[in-house]
């Protein structure tokens, strides 16, 4: 017959073996599931030929940001050389004849130290709204990048003045300039004021 403390012992015993099977069960579980997961990535691997690197721009929750979608710089000039209809935005300049000579020039001719600039312009409005324009939007910048503003004095008949165009018409007029004779690389401008939205400065090369 079995003593006391020996009965005692086997019923320590028996919880500790049950434990243990508990643990070797959950291990082989744990195992096989680990199995399974590597299978299938090394599977991904030889369907690609390497693992897809993760994206580093992409956060946590695979949503990646939102796109950058601002507009591109586009020019911030329209050029064009004399003689040639430059248009940005439903304007066109077109600088038709050039001279050196101003009208009345008895009275008009600069001084030696300067140079008279006349420029004969068709500005054409092909856009969809009317355009209100100025003798004062037109300007000559040299090489040097100074500029100069246009003049009544000395300018071809007809003066260039101000108005409004309405979509379709155009408009003829004289501008006149007086520059330092050692100017050159000179340009017109046309610019600043009541623009349409998205118009670039219309600059035409003038040869001189």
């Amino acid at each position: 017959m079995p003593s006391e403390a020996g009965v005692g012992r086997n019923r320590l015993l028996l919880p500790l073996v049950g434990v243990s099977a508990l643990c070797v069960a959950e291990a082989v579980v744990i195992a096989f599931l680990l199995g399974r997961g590597g299978g299938g990535a090394t599977q991904r691997a030889d369907a690609g030929g390497m693992p897809a690197p993760s994206n580093p721009a992409t956060p946590v929750g695979g949503v990646a940001p939102p796109a950058n979608d601002a507009p591109s710089a586009g020019p911030a000039i329209t050029r064009g050389r004399l003689g040639e209809r430059v248009e940005s935005a439903g304007l066109a300049v077109t600088v038709t004849s050039l001279t050196n000579e101003p009208r009345f020039k008895e009275i008009n001719t600069p001084p030696p130290t300067q140079k008279f600039v006349g420029v004969e312009v068709v500005l054409e409005n092909s856009g969809a709204a009317a355009h209100r324009y100025f003798s004062t939007s037109f300007n000559v910048k040299d090489d040097r990048d100074r500029v100069y503003g246009s003049r009544a004095l000395g300018a071809g008949d007809p003066e260039m003045g101000f108005g409004t165009i309405v979509p379709g018409e155009k408009v003829r007029g004289h501008l006149a300039f007086v520059v330092p004779e050692d100017a050159g690389g000179l340009t017109l401008t046309y610019g600043g004021g009541d623009m349409p939205r998205g118009y670039r400065p219309i600059h035409i090369e003038l040869g001189q």
